[in-house]
């Protein structure tokens, strides 16, 4: 019986050590303009805009014209506008930037703790198909979003990492 339990204990330390030992290390963006902080693996980069409320992260080694790309941003939100608009406006929004764009799952969910949507999508960025979501809310008179978007053949070594992303967001 002793026997078994140490086995039983030296495998589950060989198990968290392999866990920890592939543990991505993750650096940390933050903007005080946008009010907002996210996390994202050092295998990425982060590119952001002029005024400071965008943030574009991707792979550093992935082929631009397919890689995955996780957009977080903020802007003014309209007065009076509430989430529940937005899950209208979001869709024609997507219209306007994709081609072929299909919305197939609308789900409540946070964003940095807030109430938040997620959308699921497809669409079409010049002629590549891609697959994505995009979370967004209403907090302090600003929309945040958090976007991401790959190729459909990228998503889903993309999408835990992605995931992984999205709940690191925060607030400021």
């Amino acid at each position: 019986m002793k026997n078994g339990v140490v086995k039983n204990w030296a495998a589950l330390l060989l198990i968290l050590l392999l866990t920890v030992a592939r543990a991505e290390t993750y650096l940390g963006y933050e903007s005080r303009a946008a009010g907002f902080g996210i996390a994202y693996p050092k295998t990425w980069t982060a590119t952001e805009n002029p005024g400071r409320t965008a943030v574009v992260l991707f792979e550093k080694t992935s082929n631009p014209a397919t890689r995955a790309n996780l957009i977080a941003s903020s802007g003014p939100a309209s007065p009076g506008v509430k989430l529940d608009d937005y899950d209208r406006i979001m869709p024609k929004l997507f219209n306007l930037m994709f081609e072929n764009y299909k919305q197939h799952l609308k789900q409540p969910t946070t964003l940095g703790g807030a109430p938040a949507r997620m959308l699921l999508f497809e669409a079409v960025q010049g002629k590549i198909p891609i697959v994505g979501f995009i979370a967004y809310t209403i907090r302090n008179g600003k929309v945040y979003t958090v976007m991401f978007f790959s190729s459909r053949g990228q998503y889903e070594g993309y999408r835990q990492v992605s995931g992984n992303i999205l709940g690191t967001f925060r607030f400021l």
